[in-house]
């Protein structure tokens, strides 16, 4: 079995998590659960969603070899309902060839799954998958090892230069509060009358 958590995020009271999952077989159906703190089964909606790069990276022949193309959707989107800051843990149970996998989510997993430093871990290991083998054959046979050296350098440069608007905003907002303070105190407040 393999799977894959990609989106996990709140929003509006519910815990939204996008990924995909497959057994040996593609068209063999994956059975899905939601589990709060104690182990009860708690309500959500699922939804199935078509990931062609997952079909193409994990499958790329099963047309020639089985003579059609898989059926069945790899990916799904899940709501459940969801509050931040009390406490909540969800748990996601997917179960195919009798293989079951857990993904726990709580607060403080949400927030990292959500952050920079996991997004720019998650691109810096796709590099080393097998398609990664096969480009850095394909760049040495067309332009040599100084090819492979640039290209290697490029994209270790856009991982580590790419950033996160809402990190970034964070960090800003938090800054400008402090110099609001910190003016606030080097000068007192002012009182403001306005004539009616």
């Amino acid at each position: 079995m393999r799977a894959k958590i990609d989106i996990a995020l709140v929003r509006e009271g519910k815990l939204h998590i996008q990924g995909w999952a497959f057994g040996r077989d593609p068209e063999t159906p994956v059975k899905l659960s939601v589990q709060g703190r104690q182990g009860e089964t708690r309500e959500f909606s699922y939804e199935e969603v078509e990931r062609e790069t997952v079909s193409e990276a994990y499958f790329p022949k099963y047309e020639e070899e089985n003579g059609k193309k898989i059926k069945r959707k790899l990916g799904f989107s899940i709501d459940t309902p969801y509050e931040l800051s009390k406490g909540e843990r969800v748990e996601l149970l997917l179960e195919v060839d009798h293989q079951l996998r857990r993904f726990a989510f709580d607060d403080k997993k949400i927030e990292s799954f959500n952050s920079h430093a996991h997004k720019k871990m998650e691109k810096f290991l796709a590099l080393f998958q097998w398609e990664t083998v096969e480009a850095v054959k394909d760049t040495l046979k067309k332009g040599g090892l100084s090819a492979l050296w640039h290209k290697s350098v490029r994209k270790l440069k856009s991982i580590e230069e790419d950033y996160d608007y809402n990190e970034w905003y964070k960090k800003r907002e938090r800054s400008e509060w402090k110099s609001f303070r910190d003016k606030e105190r080097k000068f007192g407040r002012i009182p403001c009358f306005f004539p009616l």
